[in-house]
């Protein structure tokens, strides 16, 4: 029920629940990202940092703080 209407599906889909909030979001990130990466085994990775997880944002169903948002993306840039 997200923005495109119809998702296409991923190498590696991980389903959350609308209002998911930073802590739940972080756990799932946490154990998602290494796993997509080895799969990958990637020599360059773009990184599109969009900000529809934020609570405020019309489009996206997630419950992310700007504090969750800093978080997530110091996490994948680590």
């Amino acid at each position: 029920r997200n923005y495109p209407f119809r998702k296409v599906s991923g190498d590696l889909d991980v389903e959350l629940e609308d209002g998911t909030g930073d802590a739940e979001y972080l756990e799932a990130l946490e154990v998602a990202l290494p796993e997509v990466l080895s799969r990958a085994e990637p020599d360059l990775v773009f990184y599109l940092a969009g900000a529809d997880a934020h609570e405020g944002d019309s489009l996206g169903r997630l419950a992310l703080t700007f504090e969750g948002l800093a978080r997530r993306d110091a996490l994948v840039l680590e």
